[in-house]
């Protein structure tokens, strides 16, 4: 973290720069937030209950507030350095 904000990078953040190159410096751990979405809109959300189509409903309900919030979120904190990213 020092590297990065001090902007004097060492030979470990030139090596993990692909994890967050494309955020604002103050962001640069975002990459985690959407990791965390991504894992759970494909795997927690998939346990959610037995294969009919009531759960179906309930994953999908909870998939769609999940992907609501992150957008709201993106658009409040504007981790991304280019407009294009977000």
């Amino acid at each position: 973290r020092r590297p990065l904000l001090q902007q004097r990078p060492n030979s470990l953040s030139r090596a993990t720069s692909f994890l967050h190159r494309e955020y604002k410096l103050q962001w640069y751990w975002w990459e985690e937030v959407e990791l965390a979405r991504k894992i759970m809109l494909t795997g927690f959300f998939a346990l959610i209950g037995p294969r009919d189509e009531a759960s179906s409903f309930v994953r999908l309900i909870f998939a769609t507030v999940l992907s609501m919030v992150y957008a709201v979120l993106v658009a409040l904190v504007q981790p991304f350095k280019r407009f294009e990213d977000a």
